[in-house]
């Protein structure tokens, strides 16, 4: 979903051939071609396709998936799967970033993506394809230093969301708003699944993450 919200045609391509993209990922990692039956790196290419796409960096990708490797290393990684192998999705973290900015700070819809934010009494909302709206409680204008660079001040802002039972105030950075915005999008292409397999017989018994399991009429099933 999130190389679809960002154009990476490419790589949509790659999975409608039913290529495996970790191992796609590892080949650019390591410089070689990586099959399944190469199990340590096909997990650092799933490791870095599954755990990038919301904007983590190195320090963070070293901790969870690779203690025993330099930070040289995981800067490598994260560099390769921005610059490399989904150079369009660092785009959608900043233009949601950019958009959302816009409108807590100027009052004003803004739209990136498909996704159209804009400021409704004490909530930013955040209006997806599907025409659902995400909501963000109590937005607020702050200034904060990059991390990179702690001379580089920008506008930026934050909310509130109710956490393990507690008010929280939230850094609502690009990499945060896509992963929102992603999991939004799956979810209603999910829904949308089934109430097509329902018209067509599939009726659904149960959702467990993202798949459906469906209990047919044995008329409607397959036979053996």
């Amino acid at each position: 979903v999130n190389l679809a919200l960002a154009g990476q045609d490419d790589k949509i391509a790659m999975l409608a051939r039913g290529e495996d993209p970790y191992c796609d990922m590892a080949s650019l990692i390591f410089g070689f071609l990586v099959t399944k039956a190469m199990k340590p790196e096909r997990q650092t290419g799933k490791n870095s396709v599954l755990g990038l796409g919301f904007q983590m960096g190195a320090p963070k990708f070293r901790d969870k998936y690779a203690k025993d490797k330099p930070l040289e290393w995981c800067k490598d990684i994260v560099d390769t799967f921005r610059q490399k192998w989904a150079p369009g999705i660092p785009k959608v973290w900043y233009g949601l970033e950019q958009a959302a900015v816009k409108t807590v700070w100027d009052g004003t819809p803004h739209e990136a993506f498909g996704v159209e934010y804009r400021i409704e009494d004490l909530w930013l909302t955040a209006r997806l394809p599907s025409g659902r709206k995400l909501w963000y409680y109590n937005p607020q204008k702050i200034r904060k230093a990059m991390p990179w660079d702690p001379t580089d001040i920008r506008r930026a802002w934050t909310y509130q969301a109710m956490k393990m039972g507690k008010w929280r105030t939230i850094d609502a950075y690009g990499g945060h708003l896509t992963e929102n915005v992603v999991q939004a999008l799956a979810r209603d292409l999910m829904v949308c699944a089934m109430f097509k397999a329902e018209e067509n017989g599939f009726p659904i018994v149960l959702t467990v993450h993202d798949e459906l399991l469906a209990e047919p009429e044995r008329a409607n099933a397959d036979q053996k």
